[in-house]
């Protein structure tokens, strides 16, 4: 995997990474904004319609948390609503075993 250095780079590995799973109900998702963790990235995502404000609670998605890409290697872990970015970081650091797939091909 190659590494991953600025933030148009992060946010383009985790479209790839996205592009991986169904959205709900025919949407999409979108990347609301890329977190610089020092060692990794933290790219926060939504699906379009709740990214628009829609109140219908069948347009909520539950339990995305952000998406980390490791800068110097482009390893990527998913992780929940539970932890904050820095929170998951650290014990991804530390060396919690996080989901790392699906992952785009590279």
């Amino acid at each position: 995997m190659p590494a991953v250095r600025s933030e148009d780079s992060a946010r383009e590995r985790a479209e790839r990474c996205l592009e991986l799973i169904a959205p709900p109900r025919d949407d999409e998702w979108v990347v609301t904004d890329v977190e610089d963790l020092r060692w990794c990235w933290g790219v926060h995502w939504v699906n379009r319609r709740a990214f628009e404000s829609s109140t219908d609670s069948k347009d909520a998605y539950f339990g995305a948390g952000p998406l980390l890409i490791e800068k110097d290697t482009g390893r990527i872990a998913w992780t929940g609503s539970r932890l904050s970015a820095s929170e998951w970081a650290a014990l991804w650091l530390n060396g919690e075993q996080l989901k790392e797939e699906p992952a785009p091909a590279d």
